[in-house]
């Protein structure tokens, strides 16, 4: 029978009484590679009827089946078909029993909680099965002269040993002996096979299993070469009677890269190759798995997903090295707060996701978050850095929040998202409502990123005045969004900008429209004021923002001078060295910097110093009430005669009414913005007020 190529389909006869087992290997095989073809049967009866219809490539069995033994499966499939390898799969046997189903026949056990492994056991046993066939064929050959005997044994492309019974070596072809690391010139005189082990156990396996079956095959054992290097074979003997005397032909097949390589993919489908931890795909399967004995036990299975708060700003300030130090950090400490059983995986960039198994109660949920929490509740010392860092967590619960492991994935997701928009630092538990919610966030922003590419986004102007002349001083530009003939309030629509980065997208387009903007009323002989512009935090912290805005500005042939770019305090403070240094390149331009809503944070004179900021924007919660609360005026006071001591001028916002107006001109602002002068114009508007100017 000619075996099916790796390459084609394989023909898979998968014999297992357990419904869920068999559904398991399916998905495993599956998973892997779409080449399989699958035929499950459970019984003795479906068994040989299957065989009988149709020859399969590779048999797989439970070891444990209701009316017929391993034993049988095997002794038939080896009766009918020659070449057809047999694996077992059990939950756990001992190595007496192992052996015996080695004798009888089978090419390997493989264990329940190695399923993982057994695509790459059935593409093993194939080709070792081929190689057998290929070797059993060249035996045969052998047999017919010495000179075609002599020639197959030194040209076949496997190693070959022949031995005696006590394992003394008579003869052994170049393959085997460069693979041992001799030389055809320097072949030791006498040369025992059983020095080749590095383990006795192993050697003692093999020769056991040869003495008492006659034949051995897939078998992998480390062996030394000359110089002492480990390697890892493959062997493949039988024991064969010549003229009264018993010898051991063998075949070695060096598959130490082999090996390293199938590791090393297989490793990295099921795991983070930077953590350690199990990757997405793993943690599904463990899931899945939890939640079969939790529907037998009828307890809970909860899932955790949790992100690093702002950990991009990490990456993109401090550099990649540092992120992933902390990640390696996070993952270790989350592994040591979990319960044993539970399990941690990395599922994303800044993203871990939890299985908290056998949960009776919600207090047991309370208790791991509770203890994940602390973990971030002392700062992180990376090299020099002392970082305080924050994660947000969304949760689900079997059976309420979902049956498989990507609904209830899916809604801890949900669950986070909506963490994230509460703020740093939060956990939300998953309900309907949010996956309304979620639905309407993602509707939202896709509506937004064909607001970005069809040009839906325009740009209004607030005019801001000179509080002694009353007479236009600058404008603002504000983004603004018609979407199918609905106004969308900014406080909707900037925060999902901002979550989902398309703001980095619409705060070019923003630069490049005032740029543009300004050229046009300088060439139409308008008298142009300055236009500031507001500025992302996470448009601000791109490693490329300057650079971007020098492209832009040097594209058009402009006064520097009329941009001012606002920055709020939570912008700078972030990392004041890197706005510095964006600052000084840009302000060197000829570009002009304000600090929007100034007093609401936690911004120093120091700061401002070493910040050189041109304007400052008194924040309108502070001006809304300064005719009736005296906090406010004192403060907006003592703001302006810090900021005009260290020459940066000011500017009201909020200003509503004429009363509003006077306090804040008698408290020394320089300028004024709001409804009492202006609401946001459009262009025809905003023309019509520059030519009154």
């Amino acid at each position: 029978m000619a075996h099916t190529s790796l390459n084609n389909t394989i023909n898979v006869l998968l014999i297992e009484d357990l419904n869920y087992d068999a559904q398991l290997e399916q998905t495993i095989l599956e998973k892997s590679n779409s080449k399989y073809s699958i035929q499950w049967v459970s019984n003795k009866e479906e068994f040989y009827k299957a065989c009988e219809q149709c020859i399969p490539d590779v048999v797989v069995s439970d070891y444990h089946l209701p009316d017929i033994t391993a034993e049988e499966i095997i002794e038939y499939i080896n009766a009918n078909f020659k070449y057809v390898p047999v694996i077992i799969i059990s939950g756990a046997i001992g190595e007496e029993t192992t052996v015996e189903i080695i004798k009888n026949g089978a090419v390997d056990v493989l264990l329940k909680q190695h399923l993982f492994k057994l695509p790459q056991a059935i593409e093993r046993a194939i080709v070792e099965t081929s190689k057998r066939k290929e070797l059993q064929e060249a035996l045969e050959k052998l047999k017919k002269t010495k000179e075609l005997q002599e020639l197959i044994l030194q040209n076949v492309p496997v190693g070959i040993i022949v031995a005696t019974k006590d394992g003394t070596v008579i003869e052994i072809n170049r393959h085997a002996l460069g693979m041992l690391g001799y030389d055809t010139g320097n072949t030791p005189q006498h040369f025992s096979a059983q020095g080749f082990f590095v383990d006795s156990s192993q050697r003692n396996h093999f020769f056991k299993v040869l003495n008492a079956k006659k034949i051995i095959q897939n078998y992998e054992a480390r062996v030394y070469r000359k110089d002492g290097q480990i390697r890892i074979c493959s062997f493949y003997a039988v024991m064969h009677k010549i003229d009264g005397q018993q010898y051991i032909f063998t075949a070695i097949i060096d598959v130490t890269e082999q090996k390293a390589l199938e590791d090393r993919v297989l490793f990295l489908s099921f795991f983070d190759p930077l953590t350690q931890l199990p990757n997405r795909a793993l943690l599904k399967d463990r899931i899945d798995l939890a939640l079969m004995r939790a529907r037998h036990n009828k307890r809970y299975v909860a899932v955790i997903t949790l992100d690093v708060d702002r950990f991009k700003y990490i990456n993109d300030s401090l550099g990649h090295k540092v992120g992933d130090d902390i990640l390696l950090e996070i993952s270790q400490k989350l592994s040591k707060s979990l319960r044993d059983g539970d399990v941690v995986a990395r599922i994303g960039n800044d993203e871990f996701g939890i299985m908290l198994i056998d949960v009776a109660r919600n207090e047991d949920i309370i208790s791991v978050i509770n203890k994940i929490r602390n973990i971030f509740t002392l700062p992180f010392h990376v090299d020099t850095n002392e970082l305080l860092i924050t994660a947000s967590m969304g949760v689900s619960i079997f059976p309420t929040d979902g049956n498989t492991a990507e609904e209830l994935l899916q809604n801890a997701d949900i669950a986070l998202a909506k963490a994230r928009e509460q703020g740093r630092f939060t956990c939300e538990f998953y309900t309907k409502d949010l996956n309304k919610k979620v639905s309407d966030y993602i509707s939202l922003e896709a509506k937004l990123k064909r607001a970005i590419a069809q040009n839906e986004f325009e740009l209004y102007y607030q005019p801001y005045f000179n509080i002694k002349t009353r007479k236009v001083a600058g404008m603002e530009a504000l983004l603004r969004w018609n979407s199918e003939g609905n106004v969308i309030s900014p406080a909707t629509f900037i925060p999902v900008l901002e979550d989902s980065g398309l703001i980095i997208d619409a705060g070019k387009w923003i630069i490049e429209e005032v740029c543009r903007q300004l050229l046009a009323w300088k060439q139409a002989g308008l008298p142009v004021k300055p236009v500031s512009l507001n500025v992302s935090p996470i448009q601000f912290q791109q490693t490329d923002f300057k650079d971007m805005v020098m492209d832009i500005i040097s594209s058009y042939a402009m006064d520097t001078g009329l941009i001012v770019l606002e920055i709020t305090e939570s912008t700078y403070m972030r990392n004041i060295d890197y706005t510095k240094k964006v600052m000084q390149v840009l302000k060197d331009a000829g570009l002009h910097f304000a600090i929007d809503d100034f007093g609401t944070g936690y911004s120093s004179l120091s700061s401002l110093l070493a910040l050189s900021f041109d304007y400052l924007k008194v924040d309108r919660s502070f001006v809304m009430h300064v005719d009736d609360d005296p906090h406010s005026s004192i403060l907006i006071r003592a703001i302006n005669t810090m900021a005009h001591t260290i020459g940066i001028r000011t500017i009201a916002e909020g200003v509503e009414t004429e009363s509003q107006l006077q306090s804040v001109a008698g408290l020394r602002c320089d300028y004024a913005q709001g409804y009492y002068f202006s609401r946001p114009l459009q262009l025809d508007a905003i023309h019509k007020l520059l030519l009154q100017s």
